[in-house]
């Protein structure tokens, strides 16, 4: 019997030790352990398929360099189960990335130097998180460190974000533990460095027990995976658990792909080098940011975390240094190498997302009572909702209303506490007129919360307008924060000192104008748990797991779905940004003339004459700007309908996939479709397929968090995922009852000796057994 794992990430490490834990679960009722007598002969055989690193994947490599760090805490990722967790197979405990990290020594201690062995710590994020101001030597930082560290390695604390090949190492390990469980229960384990290409149904064995169709045929009980090096596997199950794949590009890619070929086929015709250069969308450490020229200008679409990735990898990465400078307003000045290009960014709102607020602790988990009332409500294990049936902009029931109130309850208390000490009975006040609000988004505006706010703070009382004094009150502008460029106008940078002529160059005016914005972003970051409009903005962004649950399988209505759009990408905009220190080294990039800003909504066409890419953006009034370079620092969603993954778009076309249709709009969506407790793929013709399970990022659309870390003391809705999909394929690979209780169906298929079932000595781990050939981590 076999079990198929397609992708070697996250995910696919999660599944195979979930499926440790459900056999170990299974094996527990035998009399004779997993070393029992060898019986049927049966061998289990689990497949990881991957053309990555084994345990890191694609994203988490361990060879990326170690100046790209994780937008997550230490402390805060985990790949083990806790206890009360809401998985069917038993917890099996482990430690999160820092405690795994500190257990090794690889957290450092004050300025003591990490081993030699673990350069990715002495070079970690940690290491640069400066406050602007403080003193340090203008001097070359240790040359043996690609990071440009400021000072010596530093410790690791659980609220750093540590570097990304850390995490990856951490996976890895979690692999080899994986494995050496299943090893220890007779299971082997083969890894297959390669892509799966295709999958399609065997034809049954003669003399098959399987029971006979309504058509009179006998069902396929098992599916042949063809993998890129020509190799094949068989699989009585599959899990796919690919995160990000591929997909072809739109009309408009094409068009620019055809563009790019002719200019450069027409220069290479008289001898000359290619005069534009394209990097299309995708993963940052994977683009082929060395065809930037030194000294060029690059269009940039794309302001977040690619952006900062990028503009990483594009200054640090070619021997750009920061030193701390107390003059500057960033606390921090750049030294550039002569390596770097210069760079005009835009995107869609047309502003960087905003740094992590700063709490030199693990972050405090925001109150959010109108959202989980209503999560309670309509969530899973609630009743029971129709596809399209929530209004998501309902004002009692709808989840937007929910969660402007609880932001502005955020707001309030956090503002209160910092002013009055004990937000008491003006909070009360403030609870009545958020509760009562018809137009929460207004709330800002209302005289109720503006004269709680003067009170507070000891300023004028409010006058309900907004002008004069009052308009220096603090507050919470959900509308400005969403449209954050909305309120400039030409002159508002003063770029080029008093008097300077704004239309000279609109461009550098802009830029000046986000400089001093990003100024305010680092001011808020900085007072962690007494800004309060961060204590309401972290109620936005943690907003969007229980929004997608309460909406999960298309329960929004087709005309609130935008709604729910724009509060995930507010969300992600305003709680998914980077580390303050990157906010801090890009003031200092603007401050340098490294980086400048076009400003939103921009467009960006193909000049044949000069030949350029020219970006124009109605934020600086069409001014252009023209580069012989645009980078494009952002990735594709996957999308089922339009997969450039071969794998995916064989099983489309084989029919055993099919695109998630939310309610009767009747719209196919990015998604796939799967049944969300067993995570089995659903076919064209409306059945969920016996074999194929898919779990993780491709489902954005069905299920809730695919793109969320499992954060400890949560009960991870990504260990849930994988521990259904792992046990759901164990059942289909054993022959169980796809129906029964998953503990009943695996005990009833192993039998009461597992090791007759299994049919494997102990310790057999195939090809290697550990993921790295047993080097460890």
């Amino acid at each position: 019997m076999s079990v198929a794992v397609v992708g070697a990430g996250p995910r696919g490490v999660s599944v195979l030790e979930r499926l440790a834990a459900h056999l170990e679960s299974a094996g527990s009722a035998g009399p004779s352990g997993p070393s029992g007598s060898a019986g049927s002969g049966t061998r289990l055989v689990v497949h990881l398929i991957d053309p990555a690193e084994p345990g890191a994947g694609e994203v988490w490599r361990t060879d990326q360099p170690d100046i790209l760090c994780m937008n997550t805490l230490a402390d805060a990722v985990t790949l083990f189960t806790e206890p009360g967790a809401s998985v069917t197979a038993p917890v099996h405990e482990g430690p999160t990335l820092h405690a795994w990290a500190r257990g090794r020594g690889l957290t450092g201690t004050g300025s003591n130097a990490a081993p030699a062995a673990e350069p990715e710590v002495a070079a970690s994020a940690a290491d640069r998180e400066v406050a602007p101001g403080s003193a340090a030597p203008d001097a070359a930082p240790d040359a043996a460190a690609p990071s440009a560290r400021l000072d010596g390695p530093s410790a690791l604390h659980p609220w750093s974000h540590p570097p990304r090949a850390l995490y990856g190492r951490y996976l890895r390990w979690c692999l080899d533990r994986a494995v050496d469980r299943l090893a220890a229960l007779g299971v082997d384990v083969r890894v297959h460095r390669s892509r799966a290409v295709d999958l399609h149904a065997d034809a049954p064995a003669t003399g098959t027990d399987a029971p006979a169709t309504d058509t009179g045929t006998t069902p396929a009980t098992t599916d042949t995976l063809h993998l890129a090096d020509g190799t094949s596997v068989t699989a009585h199950a599959t899990v796919l658990a690919q995160g990000w794949t591929p997909v072809e590009p739109d009309a408009m890619e094409r068009f620019l792909a055809v563009t790019v070929d002719s200019a450069a086929q027409m220069s290479a015709a008289i001898g000359r080098p290619s005069p534009l250069t394209w990097v299309r969308p995708g993963n940052p450490v994977d683009q082929d940011l060395s065809s930037l020229a030194a000294g060029a200008e690059v269009i940039v679409r794309g302001l977040g975390m690619g952006f900062t990735d990028a503009v990483t990898l594009l200054t640090v990465g070619r021997g750009g240094r920061f030193v701390r400078d107390a003059a500057a307003r960033s606390g921090l000045r750049y030294v550039p190498s002569g390596r770097e290009p210069r760079i005009v960014a835009s995107s869609h709102r047309g502003y960087p997302f905003l740094p992590k607020p700063e709490f030199g602790a693990m972050p405090p988990t925001p109150s959010m009572p109108r959202l989980t009332a209503l999560l309670d409500r309509f969530g899973p294990g609630g009743p029971d909702t129709e596809p399209g049936s929530l209004d998501a902009t309902d004002p009692e029931t709808g989840v937007w209303p929910a969660v402007v109130r609880d932001a502005h309850e955020e707001f309030l208390r956090t503002l209160l506490t910092s002013t009055v000490g004990t937000p008491g009975p003006l909070l009360d006040r403030a609870r009545a007129v958020i509760d009562a609000a018809r137009d929460p988004e207004s709330l800002h505006r209302d005289p109720g919360i503006r004269g709680i706010i003067a009170e507070a703070v000891g300023g004028p009382a409010a006058g309900g307008s907004g002008s004069g004094d009052d308009a220096a009150l603090p507050c919470l502008d959900i509308p400005a924060l969403m449209d954050p460029v909305g309120a400039y106008r030409p002159g508002d940078g003063a770029a080029g000192g008093a008097g300077a002529d704004p239309g000279a160059d609109p461009v550098a005016d802009f830029t000046a104008w986000v400089g001093d914005r990003l100024v305010d972003d680092l001011r808020e970051a900085a007072a962690g748990r007494d800004s309060a409009l961060r204590a309401g903005l972290r109620v936005i962004g943690a907003a969007r797991t229980p929004v997608h649950l309460i909406g999960q399988a298309g329960r929004y209505t087709a005309a609130s779905r935008p709604a729910v759009a724009r509060l995930t990408a507010f969300g992600q905009m305003v709680g998914s940004g980077p580390p303050a220190f990157r906010t801090r080294e890009l003031l200092a990039l603007v401050d340098a003339g490294v980086v400048r800003f076009a400003g939103a909504h921009p467009t960006v066409v193909v000049d044949p004459e000069a030949p350029a890419f020219v970006l124009t953006s109605p934020t600086t009034g069409d001014h252009p700007v023209a580069a012989p370079a645009l980078l494009d620092a952002w990735m594709h969603a996957p999308d089922v309908r339009s997969s450039a993954d071969p794998l995916t778009a064989a099983l489309v076309a084989a029919g055993r996939v099919r695109p998630f249709t939310p309610g009767a709009d009747g719209r196919p969506t990015r998604s796939p479709d799967v049944d969300l407790p067993s995570t089995r793929v659903i076919g064209a013709d409306g059945t969920p397929d016996p074999r194929v399970h898919l779990v993780g990022i491709p489902l954005q659309e069905l299920r809730a968090g695919t793109t969320v870390s499992p954060v400890p003391g949560t009960d991870p809705l990504m260990l849930r995922e994988t521990d259904a999909a792992a046990g759901s394929a164990l059942r289909a690979a054993l022959g169980a009852d796809l129906g029964a209780e998953p503990g009943a169906a695996l005990g009833a298929a192993l039998g009461a000796e597992p090791g007759a079932a299994l049919g494997a000595e102990p310790g057999a781990a195939g090809d290697g057994g550990r993921a790295d050939g047993g080097a460890g981590a």
